[in-house]
Formats: structure tokens, sequence, C-alpha cells
């Protein structure tokens, strides 16, 4: 299988990459960058539109549970193709960071509390689940059908492995 060409990290006029997308993108980007200069306000207000508010608030919730929620759904249905797997994955993700904003992180946020009340509170919050990191996984790991990393057992398809 040939190496894909890169797509901006390296650029080299030799390649056909070069002319298919990455001068492409720079002249791309070039004309995103005059316009941001030259309209700061639309910009500003694009960035400061509802959702994008919303999703900035929430987007380190969804940084630390899509992972684990991901994980969970490949090794408890290894059976569901990725059609399915991805829009319940991506809500519960949504779900679970949304209860995390509301009911953590924002409250820490808004607390009246002292950092020395707050420090024993964060310890044990960190301390609690190390125990857990701990336990070793029970489930196979497989990688052989370019799935996630880790995944159920092997479900023939009668095709022979």
């Amino acid at each position: 299988m040939p190496e894909p060409d890169p797509l901006w990290c390296t650029a080299d006029i030799n390649t056909p990459a070069f002319y298919a997308r990455q001068l492409p993108l720079a002249g791309i980007a070039a004309a995103a960058l005059n316009d941001g200069i030259a309209h700061a306000d639309r910009i500003r207000d694009a960035l400061s539109s509802r959702p994008l508010l919303w999703l900035g608030h929430r987007s380190y919730g969804l940084h630390l549970w899509h992972w684990p929620v991901w994980v969970h759904f490949g090794v408890s249905h290894p059976e569901w193709n990725q059609g399915t797997k991805v829009p319940v994955a991506l809500s519960m993700s949504v779900l679970l960071s949304e209860a995390g904003y509301r009911l953590i992180e924002r409250p820490v946020r808004i607390s009246s509390w002292r950092p020395r009340a707050l420090l024993p509170v964060l310890t044990v919050c960190c301390v609690t689940p190390a125990p857990v990191t701990a336990i070793p996984v029970t489930r196979p790991v497989d990688a052989r059908h370019n799935g996630p990393i880790v995944t159920g057992p092997s479900v023939s398809d009668g095709k022979g492995d």
C-alpha cells in the first residue's frame, strides 16, 4: 500500500500533493487571514455564537469523555457498525460532558470556597480513581480489523480469518 502524501507539514515542489492540496490550502489560509484582519468583528461575532460558546464550555469534558465512551462501546458492542456506534458514542459523550459541566465544572468555578478548603476535596477526587486504573483489562486487545485499539473478542464472519 503506498504511503499517503503529506497534507501540510512538508512542502516539496516535486510531489503531486504540493499542487493538489498544499498550494491551494496555503492560498485559502492566506485569504482567511486577510479576511479576518479586515473584518475582525464578523469573525468575533461568528465565534461568539451560542452553539460555539456552548461547545467551548464543554470541550474539556468532551475531550475527557470521548475515548472511554468509544472504548466502552467497542468492547461491549463489537457487532455494531460505525454507522451505529458513532452517533451513540457521540451522544453519550455529549451527555456525560454536559453532566460533568453542570455538576462539577461550573459549581467549582463559581464556588466561594477558598483554595485551602478545596485542596482536600481535590486530593480525594484525584487519588480515588488511581486504584481503578491499576485493575488489568480483562477483555482481549484486537487491532486486526481496523477498529479501535481495544475491541471485543473477534466475531467470526464465516470467512475463516
